[in-house]
């Protein structure tokens, strides 16, 4: 069987003759890289099928048994590792009495069958007995200090927070003798999840430091990544300006949630997969509505919740967005999803440009969603309105999701709001537990006085009707997304 043409990382196994089997195995226990996890194996006759020489095409059947090691080789290599060769050479064993197989599966199979082994965990334990730096109690003393959540956005393997955070790593990073071998363990890790690239996660902060201003940080109005930390493969650059060639260099990764695909740049833009209870919700509302509609959201991102009503019913789904980034996740996301998309970079569109590719869904409740995205401020979102509102059906839901508060689109949701049927305003706002209720109050007294000042219509209603806590944010703290009704009829939307 020849090796597989795919880089892959495969266990090393032993085979040797029943005589070997206990020299061997206490060898490789010295050398701390007997795999204790996995039992000796008897050769079978078709025991060819299953493992793949290490050097030249030897068959299995002039041995009796194979021994595992810890020992992990890449199908791409022709040499063995390190580690592995100074037990061989402590073997003292003739050519013939023994020989080097690797399991035909990928490692990531044998890891990811076992329930009880977090996969990442499971390769930085092997990695660290290849070292041969710490004992067993050691090794496992520093895998269990560390917590190993990750997450899979193919093709990104993104770490939590926390990792590689004890001072054992640290020292290890800061090692010159051992940063080399790191490409080593990332190599293993990229074979356990199917990834390309990794990275460790950081938080979408509030505020960063600025480079560019006197003061000390500025608001993080685009809601970049600022923390990530890229440790394995090229990500491309970390300037905001989206241009052809920094698009392209770009790694994208890809998240599909509720069957929804959305697209996103790391080191650019945010993915929070958090939300997805309430891009549920968002979903369940808009496949409600009985009638043709539309739907904005005025902080798009790459998709969050557009794609929502998009694959909710919703004929028409407009967006504003200022991340550029954040602007072609959107577009690729959309073509993804087999959705028509337009991206527009400021200025008015023509409205006989977007009747005609209105139009285009000839009429058919049923046909694909069309998108637009507005590469500008939200802020232009209603005098955009008063050009397209004649040309698409009305819109029925507007989406404020920008935290810790959304309150300065609220003017803005009420201009483009259906001033006919009316709809519903999401309200995204971090609040402290005990003050959600009271919040609620406020926040409905508040468009109360936007809807009279703003629309001026007397016959209109308006009522927070529900009040979804979408997660804990921070101690005490919840994001909530408050839904207020605009109707005629109260009983009614």
């Amino acid at each position: 069987m020849s090796p597989t043409s795919v880089d892959t990382t495969h266990r090393v196994w032993i085979a040797t003759t029943n005589e070997n089997i206990k020299h061997v195995k206490t060898t490789l226990e010295k050398a701390n890289i007997y795999d204790k996890t996995s039992k000796i194996q008897k050769v079978v006759s078709n025991a060819d099928e299953h493992f793949i020489a290490c050097n030249g095409k030897i068959s299995l059947s002039k041995y009796h048994s194979l021994i595992p090691t810890t020992v992990l080789k890449s199908s791409a290599e022709d040499t063995i590792p390190a580690s592995l060769q100074r037990s061989l050479s402590s073997l003292s064993l003739g050519s013939q009495e023994y020989a080097l197989f690797m399991a035909e599966q990928p490692f990531r199979e044998h890891v990811e069958s076992s329930r009880s082994s977090n996969p990442i965990s499971r390769v930085a334990q092997l990695w660290l007995e290849q070292l041969r730096r710490y004992s067993g109690p050691e090794i496992q003393h520093i895998i269990q200090a560390e917590s190993w959540s990750y997450q899979i956005y193919h093709p990104l393997l993104l770490l939590g927070p926390s990792s590689f955070g004890s001072d054992t790593w640290r020292t290890l990073f800061n090692d010159k003798t051992v940063i080399d071998e790191f490409s080593v363990l990332y190599s293993m890790m990229c074979s356990v999840s199917g990834c390309t690239h990794i990275a460790i996660n950081g938080r979408i902060l509030p505020e960063v430091e600025s480079s560019v201003s006197s003061q000390d940080s500025v608001i993080n109005v685009l809601r970049s990544p600022s923390c990530l930390v890229p440790l394995h493969g090229k990500f491309g650059s970390r300037t905001d300006v989206a241009s052809r060639t920094t698009l392209e260099e770009s790694l994208w990764a890809s998240a599909t949630q509720n069957g929804i695909h959305q697209i996103f740049a790391p080191i650019h833009t945010m993915f929070s997969r958090g939300n997805i209870k309430e891009k549920a919700r968002i979903l369940r509302l808009a496949q409600q509505e009985t009638e043709s509609y539309s739907a904005i959201d005025l902080y798009a991102g790459i998709g969050y919740f557009a794609f929502s009503y998009a694959k909710g019913g919703a004929a028409v789904v407009l967006g504003w967005e200022i991340n550029e980034w954040s602007v072609e996740g959107f577009r690729r996301g959309a073509s993804k999803n087999g959705w028509g998309v337009k991206v527009y970079n400021g200025g008015e569109p023509s409205v006989n440009s977007l009747r005609s590719w209105l139009d285009s869904r000839n009429g058919h409740e049923s046909s694909s969603p069309k998108l637009a995205i507005f590469a500008e401020s939200n802020e232009a979102a209603p005098r955009q309105m008063e050009i397209l509102r004649n040309v698409m059906p009305p819109v029925r839901h507007v989406n404020c999701g920008y935290l810790p508060s959304s309150s300065e689109s609220w003017t803005l949701a009420i201009r483009c709001l259906d001033r006919n049927r009316g709809g519903c305003i999401h309200v995204h706002e971090n609040v402290r537990a005990k003050y959600i209720e009271a919040r609620g109050l406020e926040i409905q007294d508040i468009f109360e006085t936007l809807l009279e000042k703003h629309l001026g219509d007397t016959s209109m209603t308006l009522q927070c009707r529900h009040t979804e806590r979408v997660k804990s944010y921070a101690p005490g703290v919840v994001h909530c997304v408050f839904d207020i009704y605009v109707s005629r009829e109260i009983g009614g939307l």
